[in-house]
């Protein structure tokens, strides 16, 4: 799902030509047609370089094009002028996992939990931590939210996961009470021959044979929280 970042407060202090370039790089970001996304966010960014959402969505439209090292030095720039927002970090953390770097990537979401702990983020970490072997690091995260009672599919699918690669038991009991709490049970946790989804993407990577692929081809795709920019005005 796109969704509103920002408030719209500071739109009218904008340019017309880098508003009218803001809302052409949504069009061809809402059509995955990234590089030409990107031409169009830098163009609103050059002529408007306070342009907080242009410069926020020219970051995705490089990650989008495996362009992370852009990527990053642009979130960091923007998080040295917004420190408290918390989806730059998000952004971040998701491009340092698209970049493979995923021991950055688990201390980013880890340090954004220590600030913001919410349910996404615990659950993002964990799916990296398993990703990497680190079972009792993924244990910690996804019991938090068990003992806080904040209950899913997915998160009961994870748990069993967690148990059945660190050889705790074989997770059945909590597959089937994955399966009780939704019997779709999330595609982007559970083994599925269907695409895992972000922002209306689709990757097709995770092996449905195989539980462990399957699971790791769903998890580049599925920190569903991180929003992209995309009202067309105010």
């Amino acid at each position: 799902m796109l969704l509103l970042l920002l408030s719209c407060s500071s739109t009218q202090e904008l340019s017309l030509l880098s508003q009218q370039s803001y809302n052409l790089g949504n069009a061809y970001l809402r059509l995955g047609e990234y590089e030409q996304a990107e031409a169009a966010y830098r163009f609103a960014v050059e002529e408007a370089p306070e342009y907080y959402r242009a410069s926020y969505n020219l970051a995705y439209a490089y990650s989008a094009q495996g362009k992370y090292a852009q990527a990053v030095t642009l979130l960091d720039g923007l998080i040295d002028s917004y420190p408290d927002e918390k989806e730059l970090y998000e952004l971040r953390a998701y491009v340092r996992y698209q970049q493979a770097d995923l021991q950055r990537a688990l201390g980013e979401f880890e340090a954004m939990i220590d600030r913001w702990d919410d349910q996404q983020l615990r659950l993002s970490a964990a799916k990296i931590a398993l990703e990497l072997g680190l079972y009792e690091r993924a244990d910690v995260h996804l019991r938090y939210l068990y003992d806080e009672d904040l209950l899913s599919a997915e998160l009961l699918y994870l748990i069993g996961e967690t148990e059945r690669l660190s050889g705790v038991s074989d997770g059945m009991q909590w597959y089937a009470t994955a399966v009780l709490e939704d019997p779709g049970v999330p595609a982007c946790t559970a083994v599925s021959s269907g695409p895992c989804r972000f922002s209306g993407r689709e990757d097709r990577s995770g092996d449905p044979e195989d539980p462990v692929t399957g699971l790791r081809g769903c998890t580049r795709r599925s920190f569903g929280s991180i929003p992209v920019c995309t009202d067309a005005a105010c």
